[in-house]
């Protein structure tokens, strides 16, 4: 059973349509009744029993006493890990490919549950439209050029096109668009007795479904539990991803196009979890889970830089990148 939980100065109300603690619960009720009506039987997410739209409840599968990815990848056997890695990411593409197409289906079950509205922390991240889902790049934009001017960086103008056309890209991202967790971090996958089951769809919704398949190539954005992998194990990840989803998405195989798509998804993620916002708290380092935010930073941006130069897009913005990480070891 889970329940949204009210704070102090914010009541629980399904009906908002500004930030309120009832949404979330509002995207896992939609996401779970969905799933479980467009996959049924494959076990991948937990059996959806009902909810209680007033009291902001929803009750689901108990999968029982189990691991997760986490155990995984902080074990002792480094085949396991990586067995388990390609499984969630063969996991994320058979929620992606059996949800290619569905778009209207899932905004039938999710409107009748209340206004398409903004997740909590709408006031930090900006209001949010149905493509976006953690945070608007329009609402960033200001953001990402405060921290440019604390390093005393000056992005070119080749940088803004290219972000323009970031924004354009996220929004439409044909043909990369499906139901996408949009939290698959390894403490949201359940490892089953053969199989993998995904958990907590409460930032699921209609995206870049490779937003999903970007966590190995970005060490986790935004997990609690975030370290760097093994240079072989994000060609593994991504070959066994792509192999399970190209059968339904063709696109899934073009090297050119998944690659253009990847990159994107990286961007997104750098720039909507104030990853470049290098002004925000740089200087007063903290450790968060398994890192510090300034070892998030790095590597992360280096990441960022790497791929647009793999696969030859967004190098504007990966230059940018670089020059943020040169300017960044001088502080």
């Amino acid at each position: 059973v889970k329940q949204a939980v009210a704070e102090p100065d914010i009541p629980l109300d399904p009906d908002a349509t500004e930030g309120n603690p009832a949404q979330l619960l509002l995207e896992e009720w939609a996401g779970l009744e969905f799933l479980n009506s467009v996959m049924p039987g494959t076990g991948l997410v937990p059996k959806f029993y009902g909810g209680d739209r007033v009291a902001c409840i929803v009750v689901s599968e108990d999968l029982g006493q189990g691991t997760t990815l986490v155990e995984a990848l902080q074990g002792t056997d480094p085949d396991y890990a990586r067995q388990c890695l390609a499984q969630q990411a063969q996991a994320l593409a058979e929620l992606h490919a059996h949800t290619l197409g569905q778009e209207a289906h899932y905004w039938e079950i999710r409107d009748v549950l209340g206004p398409r509205g903004a997740p909590r922390d709408w006031k930090k991240w900006g209001i949010l439209d149905d493509t976006q889902g953690w945070g608007d790049l329009r609402t960033l934009q200001p953001e990402l050029q405060l921290g440019f001017e604390r390093i005393g960086q000056q992005a070119s103008p080749a940088f803004w096109d290219e972000y323009d056309a970031l924004v354009a890209a996220i929004e439409n991202p044909s043909p990369f668009r499906a139901y996408t967790h949009n939290d698959s971090c390894p403490d949201n996958t359940f490892l089953s007795p053969g199989c993998v089951r995904l958990i907590d769809f409460e930032r699921g919704g209609y995206h870049l479904c490779l937003l999903d398949a970007a966590y190995c190539r970005l060490s986790m954005p935004h997990c609690f539990w975030a370290n760097r992998l093994p240079d072989d194990v994000v060609p593994m990840v991504e070959r066994a991803y792509r192999e399970r989803l190209s059968p339904s998405l063709p696109d899934a195989a073009d090297d050119r196009l998944f690659g253009k798509a990847m990159t994107e998804a990286c961007a997104y993620w750098i720039i909507s979890n104030g990853m470049w916002m290098v002004h925000r708290s740089f200087e007063q380092d903290f450790q968060w889970g398994a890192a510090t935010w300034r070892q998030r930073v790095f590597q992360r941006l280096t990441q960022f830089a790497a791929a647009t130069e793999e696969f030859d897009h967004l190098t504007g913005m990966g230059a940018a990148a670089r020059e943020t990480l040169r300017r960044l070891k001088t502080h």
